[in-house]
């Protein structure tokens, strides 16, 4: 019997390989979601699935981002990106989490706090469309009534912690409902997630407790964060202050989650 859920997921060959663990817990389940019938890996329980939309797959990728408790068996899951690699037993930071009595656990951008500028960068470095950028920023302003050009609060999707919860199973269906709703010409959902999930938590959800972590989680800490496709690792070196709910907030030290690690081993032994 685990206690929580490791969950990943890899469609149309986005990520080139597994990232295998190298360092898994007898308290957690790891499920890898895939629609390739030939992955094999040591360490990832892979579950095959079909790909209902075979010319858009982000629009598979989101069904399992956002509807993560229908692919795992608990309560509290680690939701990452194919591109992140699990270096470490995670007990202890899912344990801050949980002994925390946080609603969910989110990475905060450590080099963009603007929803505006986040969506021109994908514009600059990841050729996502001039044209949609400008319908989605138009979108959350007329229509969800978020203030995209002066708030601050944008957080980075590939480490989340989510609870089976009514509030984090709200947001994941809000979530998914506006992608749809924006779909990029020709596919079935928009491809830039972070920034509608971030509008949706700070318009709607104002009292939610967060554990917030910077990119240091992923800077071969507890994970390491590789490009897509390749092998690459990434280092991220933050380049503004942390904001979230358009105000300064608190990143969870890696003193604290490593306080946690040495009382969880203490204990274990």
């Amino acid at each position: 019997m685990t206690k929580y859920s490791v969950l990943t997921y890899n469609f149309g060959n986005y990520d080139s390989q597994v990232l295998e663990i190298k360092e898994k817990s007898p308290n957690a389940e790891y499920v890898y979601v895939t629609d390739n019938p030939n992955v094999k890996s040591d360490t990832w329980d892979v579950k095959v699935v079909e790909n209902k939309w075979p010319n858009d797959i982000f629009r598979l990728c989101w069904e399992v981002r956002y509807n993560p408790f229908n692919y795992v068996s608990n309560d509290i899951v680690v939701r990452i990106d194919g591109s992140v690699e699990v270096l470490r037993n995670l007990d202890p930071l899912v344990e801050c989490f949980d002994a925390g009595g946080y609603d969910m656990s989110l990475m905060i951008h450590p080099q963009c706090n603007s929803i505006y500028n986040e969506y021109y960068r994908w514009v600059v470095a990841r050729g996502y469309p001039v044209e949609q950028a400008n319908k989605v920023l138009k979108y959350l302003a007329s229509v969800v009534k978020y203030d995209v050009v002066n708030s601050k609060g944008l957080a980075q999707y590939n480490v989340m912690i989510h609870r089976n919860d009514r509030v984090n199973n709200s947001i994941n269906e809000g979530t998914m409902w506006v992608l749809k709703r924006l779909a990029m010409d020709g596919k079935e959902v928009d491809r830039l997630d972070q920034t509608i999930g971030s509008v949706f938590i700070q318009k709607f959800y104002p009292e939610l407790r967060i554990m917030y972590l910077g990119g240091d989680v992923t800077n071969g800490t507890w994970f390491n964060w590789r490009t897509h496709g390749t092998s690459q690792i990434i280092r991220t070196t933050p380049m503004v202050e942390p904001y979230f709910y358009n105000k300064s907030v608190e990143l969870c030290p890696l003193t604290v989650l490593e306080t946690f690690n040495r009382l969880y081993n203490n204990v274990s032994k």
